[in-house]
């Protein structure tokens, strides 16, 4: 009974050290795949806070955009030294749409003083109701003006009115 002691024994020793061998092997398989799955939850973390940074950047540009476009908005209302030639033809395409003869006597730009304003002075002829729309759509323009001095005279009983306007461009920069 020695023997078969010692074979069963042996055989036990060696059992336990397969099993361990085993159980070994199976730790590090799961411990390998654990990292695994860690990497790649970390990867998965970094790509959805990338994805978030580009969502933020396109939002960035777009409300950029609007900005700008509100800016050229806002910048299109002011004018400076180099474009009152603009607001010369507007007041000469109002006069075109309202029927009134409209002519350009002078203009001031004040370079003088700070902050002045250019003084614009122009007349217009026509029916009493012509050079009233013609008003109307001078106040309605997109540049905010001053109109200083708005006289009226009849030329022409009843028929041919002249005005003679005095303008201050208040949306000059």
């Amino acid at each position: 009974m020695g023997k078969g002691r010692k074979k069963f024994i042996i055989s036990l020793a060696l059992i336990a050290l397969l099993n361990m061998a085993l159980v070994s092997a199976i730790y590090f398989l799961l411990s390998a795949e654990y990292k695994k799955k860690a990497k790649v939850d970390e990867l998965k973390t970094s790509i959805l806070i990338n994805e978030k940074r580009i969502e933020n950047t396109k939002r960035l540009e777009d409300q950029l955009a609007e900005a700008k476009e509100e800016k050229e908005k806002i910048e299109s209302v002011f004018l400076d030294k180099d474009n009152l030639i603009k607001f010369i033809q507007e007041l000469e395409s109002l006069a075109k749409i309202a029927n009134v003869d409209m002519e350009m006597k002078s203009v001031e730009m004040g370079f003088g003083s700070v902050g002045a304003k250019p003084f614009f002075s122009f007349t217009a002829a026509g029916d009493f109701s012509d050079i009233y729309r013609f008003l109307v759509l001078i106040e309605n323009d997109p540049y905010q003006i001053k109109i200083s001095r708005l006289q009226l005279q009849n030329l022409v009983e009843g028929k041919k009115w002249e005005a003679g306007f005095s303008v201050r461009l208040l949306s000059f920069k």
